[in-house]
């Protein structure tokens, strides 16, 4: 106990021990007194820095206590962290499946309106496919053929190209037979009775051109609204498909964040294990200082007040049987 003095100080209080606390207290002169209170203070020194050494061991533990707290708290607050940002990719996901099948509806849903608009059109196309024929021939093979201006090989060639718009017109069978004879002849050629052939060619391609376009008139309510139907399709595909994106990379956000939040807990997890390590060293240095005091006060210090109050046995049975003596009077 006496090593941490120094050294001529510590050899002065050995050399001085036989001959001052190991001397029965009653027996003591003042000079050994003076060794054994000079004795007393350096194990009294030493008392004081292995309780000081004790406390500073202590106050490291009680930081580590509180430094795992935190760190439980923080692994707590990780794992917590963690579990929310689960749910929230979970909602993600689930949004993206619900967006994915609507973009799926809603690709159906224009695929089958323009199935319906080019089915419910095939009719009015082909209605004003065969009106424009129809006037197209009628202004340029007709006109040509009734005014004269071809003849010979150019007239028939005119009525070939006129051929496929007479077969639109009704007709009687007589006049389909007599027409193309009437139109290949010159101006000069015919006779009253073709330009009355002519005349009623002209008023069956009228006639046929009008009801054209009144089919096609009364037909553009459904083509609007076949269109419509298209257009609001494409415009449901088209906020299907934004918001099937915008739920796509909110879920790769939320795994983004999720991925962070394990990464927290990981990290948390490890600090935590650290610290068992750090803990675990603070309490053996702690314990082991806790025991060269408690073996300090057991046996040097103990031994010390054992020697330092000691007297002559005779003497002291006589104090302790006079002390009995006045007890009972």
């Amino acid at each position: 106990p006496l090593s941490d003095l120094p050294e001529d100080c510590r050899e002065m209080l050995l050399a001085g021990l036989p001959y001052s606390v190991c001397v029965f207290q009653d027996e003591r002169h003042d000079v050994q007194e003076i060794v054994v209170g000079m004795l007393e203070q350096a194990l009294s020194k030493i008392l004081g820095g292995l309780q000081l050494a004790l406390d500073q061991e202590n106050q490291k533990v009680a930081g580590a206590e509180a430094t795992k707290e935190d760190l439980e708290r923080k692994l707590q607050a990780a794992e917590e962290a963690l579990k929310e940002a689960k749910a929230f990719t979970a909602s993600r996901n689930e949004e993206l499946q619900h967006a994915s099948e609507a973009l799926v509806q809603a690709k159906a849903a224009l695929t089958q309106r323009s199935k319906e608009q080019k089915e419910g059109d095939a009719d009015v196309e082909k209605t004003v496919a065969d009106k424009e024929l129809l006037e197209l021939s009628k202004n340029e093979a007709f006109e040509a053929l009734k005014l004269g201006s071809v003849a010979g090989a150019e007239a028939k060639a005119a009525f070939k190209k006129l051929e496929p718009a007479l077969k639109l017109v009704e007709m009687d069978k007589s006049l389909r037979t007599t027409v193309p004879g009437v139109l290949t002849k010159t101006p000069s050629e015919r006779g009253s009775f073709d330009g009355t052939v002519i005349d009623e060619l002209e008023k069956s391609l009228e006639s046929k051109i009008a009801e054209f376009k009144a089919a096609i008139a009364a037909a553009q309510p459904g083509v609007a609204e076949r269109q419509g139907a298209v257009d609001g399709a494409q415009k449901e595909l088209a906020s299907a498909e934004e918001a099937q994106q915008k739920a796509s990379t909110a879920l790769c956000a939320a795994k983004e964040a999720q991925k962070e939040a394990s990464t927290g807990v990981s990290k948390a997890k490890e600090a935590v294990a650290a610290y068992k390590t750090e803990y675990k060293s603070a309490t053996k240095t702690r314990d082991e200082k806790q025991a060269e005091l408690q073996d300090f006060v057991d046996g040097s210090l103990a031994t010390f007040q054992e020697l330092k109050l000691r007297k002559k046995r005779k003497e002291a049975k006589v104090e302790d049987e006079t002390a009995e003596v006045a007890q009972e009077s």
